[in-house]
């Protein structure tokens, strides 16, 4: 056996699969509009995963985006001073 790594025996792979066997959960169904009603109300007010994170003051987003334009600027202008593929 290789280090760090670990494979079941076909014995415990054949329990695991019995024990699986059936069990497909909630695939293919829909929630009716009433469960929908009650999971949309225990998720209000909760924070929204893509809303995380430190919100910055404007004078900061500001300072960002011009550094962002000055970097992209110089970016694109060394890409116009230079020959491309070597070639003068």
């Amino acid at each position: 056996m290789k280090c760090g790594t670990f494979r079941p025996s076909a014995e415990t792979r054949a329990k695991i699969s019995a024990a699986n066997k059936g069990k497909q959960a909630f695939l293919g169904r829909t929630h009716s509009q009433e469960t929908r009603a009650k999971i949309s109300a225990a998720n209000k007010g909760k924070p929204k995963p893509w809303l995380k994170g430190k919100s910055r003051p404007p004078e900061v987003i500001e300072k960002m985006r011009q550094g962002r334009a000055a970097a992209d600027a110089a970016k694109k202008a060394l890409a116009l001073a230079e020959p491309i593929g070597g070639i003068s």
